[in-house]
Order: structure tokens, then sequence, then C-alpha cells
């Protein structure tokens, strides 16, 4: 009868000794596969979250894009800019008697700073100035000095801005136009 209780309480310790085995190798299995599962589950909410706000990114980097004027050379930017303030500033009836840019010596990496002159009524030439600041939102303005003749209601603006661009690839679209249309 002895070998007989024996041989069960062997059988119980091997049965035991087994599920003991057993848990610390899925303890270690568990505790080795614990951070992978957390970088996964950043990952999937990371993911998640992306898609929720996809609108909204792509609006931001839309936003940001916006800081900045897509241009072939810096030179046909300063043009573009040129006219296209020149033809702002007719239609607010003020006149822009002086354009000149720094290109020779930039402000920061993909920036020149330019300097206007505006004479016309005090009321046109701050539409122009806020025209400039909404549509415009690559030209930041640096400077404003207004000078106002009391006697006649007209002003003289000395503005300065920052324009603000990025060089783009020859073959890439520039401002909706294909490179070859210019």
């Amino acid at each position: 009868m002895k070998d007989r209780f024996t041989k069960r309480w062997l059988l119980v310790a091997a049965l035991w000794g087994a599920a003991g085995l057993l848990t610390l190798g899925n303890t270690a299995a568990v505790n080795r596969l614990a951070p992978l599962q957390a970088i996964r589950e950043q990952a999937r909410m990371e993911a998640d979250y992306c898609r929720r706000q996809a609108a909204r990114i792509d609006e931001m980097v839309a936003k940001h894009d916006a800081y900045y004027h897509r241009v072939a050379s810096v030179n046909l930017g300063l043009l573009a800019v040129r006219e296209t303030l020149r033809g702002l500033a007719l239609s607010q009836g003020v006149n822009l008697s002086r354009f000149e840019s720094g290109a020779d010596q930039p402000y920061a990496e993909h920036g020149v700073t330019l300097a206007l002159r505006l004479a016309g009524p005090l009321a046109a030439g701050a539409a122009f100035l806020a025209l400039v600041e909404q549509r415009y939102p690559y030209l930041p303005p640096a400077a404003v000095k207004i000078a106002v003749d009391a006697e006649t209601g007209s002003a003289e603006f000395d503005i300065s801005l920052h324009y603000r661009y990025r060089v783009i690839a020859a073959a890439q679209d520039v401002a909706g136009f294909p490179a070859d249309a210019i």
C-alpha cells in the first residue's frame, strides 16, 4: 500500500511541477509580448486617430503650405509678387511707387525682405494692407510706417514684408500652371 500511495504522490507532484513550469513559461511569454502588444495598441490608436482627423489634418497641412509661395525660381516669384501687389494697389486706389527686394540678403533660408512705398488715401492704404494680410499669408508684414498729410488726407506707407517661398522642381505644377506654360 505504501508503494501505491507513493506513486500517487509522485504523480501529483509531477502534475503540479508540470503546471508550475507551464505557468512560468506562460508568464515569461506574456512578459516578453506585453511591450510589443502595447506598441501595437499605440499604433492602432494613432491610426484610428489619423483616420478620424484626416480632414482636419489635411486642412492644417494646406494652411501650412499657404504660408509659402511655391515658385520655380526666386526671381520668377518676385516678379509674380510685384505684379500681384501692383494690381492689388491699383484696385484699392493707391499708387505703388517703390518695390525693392533684398534678394541678395535673404532673412531666412526661404525668404526675402521686400520694401514697398504706397501713396494714396489712408483708408485705401489700410484696405491694401488688410487684403495682403488676408489673401497672401506668404507675405507677412514686418514693419509699416505711415506718414499722413493732415491737409490733403493722403498718406505715404513705407511697408516692409517678408516674402516666404519654396523653390520646387521645374516639372511640378507651380500655382496651377504646368512648368512649360511660362
